[in-house]
């Protein structure tokens, strides 16, 4: 009998990300935005966006090749225009009840315009020439947004990661690379119980810290009355950096739930390597850096925080999706070109 050898599926390898820019370089880009921003009383800010996107895009590299970013800014001013004015009919609302009208019929048309907007957005989004796409899903994004109310409803606001999770899902699962299709595995649930497990048991142990600190400086004697004062600024100091802290473990465990139910074809997936404490202590570090410079370090920040996250992350994919992704490179450009060109694409900034 003759034996039939099929080949075993390769399997995805991992490709570190890579963030290649600096903070001397942006700063010549922000100063300029933010001055630019500054007198045109806020219109160059859709230039000011695609400037600053297309900076990280370009510097932040996989397989030694970059991402990059085309939108057209006076679309995105468009949508900017179209939410002043929505802002400005809320203003209104106390002359004439009419004006309610326009904000209600923006939420009724939030899940089309989210569907809007990440069209825009990924379809402007390239890696190696390859255009990133996303399903008109209208049906599913009205789906995902009824059952992300209920959840927050009827839980009090309990459930509203478990909201977080459907958006995140809806996105993940209608968006493509090419023809590579993404898929983000889980539940709700899931998300919710490993995220709240983590919030419950720190959330307990600064209480008892709190509660410690407090009754430590009122009843041991270690401060004076003249210094007692001083004690409410170190009780709310304390609860800043708690929530600093649940900022960072937010953050962390949110990558790490992602990377770990995130699949694609060709092996697509991510792998993350951050740690709660170091991301803590970066966080902290970039802050002081904020705070002493009264701002003015934030390219250095923003590039600081790429650098970090990009050292900590692994694309997985296997070899022949990289080949695959340059035999779609003509087929991804005129793919999305009609929905890019169209008159009303624009983004919100959801």
């Amino acid at each position: 009998m003759l034996e039939t050898n099929t080949p075993s599926p390769v399997a995805a390898q991992s490709y570190p990300f890579e963030f290649r820019g600096n903070g001397k370089e942006y700063f010549k880009i922000w100063i300029v935005n933010v001055g630019l921003t500054i007198l045109t009383l806020g219109i160059y800010s859709a230039w000011a966006k695609v400037r600053t996107r297309r900076y990280f895009y370009n510097h932040m590299f996989v397989n030694g090749q970059s991402f990059d970013y085309h939108a057209d800014p006076i679309k995105i001013l468009k949508g900017r225009i179209m939410l002043f004015l929505i802002g400005l009919s809320v203003a209104l609302v106390n002359l004439s009840p009419i004006f309610l009208i326009i904000p209600v019929l923006f939420f009724l048309a939030g899940p089309y315009l989210i569907v809007r907007g990440a069209i825009f957005n990924f379809t402007n989004t390239s890696f190696r020439g390859v255009r990133f796409g996303f399903q008109r899903a209208y049906q599913e994004s009205y789906i995902t947004w009824l059952k992300a109310i209920a959840v927050t409803i009827f839980t009090l606001g309990i459930g509203a990661l478990t909201s977080q999770f459907y958006w995140r899902k809806f996105i993940f699962d209608h968006m493509a690379l090419g023809k590579a299709r993404f898929k983000l595995g889980g539940t709700g649930f899931e998300f919710w119980a490993y995220m709240m497990k983590v919030f419950f048991l720190y959330g307990l142990g600064f209480l008892a810290i709190y509660l410690g600190v407090t009754f430590g400086l009122f009843f041991s004697g270690l401060i004076s009355k003249e210094d007692a004062g001083l004690v409410p600024f170190l009780l709310v100091a304390m609860i800043y950096v708690f929530y600093g802290f649940l900022f960072v473990v937010y953050q962390v465990r949110t990558a790490h739930f992602y990377s770990k139910h995130t699949s694609g074809d060709g092996g697509l997936g991510f792998q993350t390597r951050l740690t709660l404490w170091d991301s803590f202590l970066m966080y902290a570090e970039q802050l002081f850096l904020l705070i002493i410079t009264l701002g003015f370090a934030w390219p250095w920040v923003t590039v600081a925080i790429a650098k970090y996250k990009a050292e900590h992350t692994d694309a997985m994919a296997t070899p022949e999706f990289f080949n695959s992704l340059e035999q779609a490179q003509l087929e991804s450009v005129s793919a999305f070109g009609e929905e890019v060109a169209s008159f009303w694409d624009f983004d919100i900034g959801f």
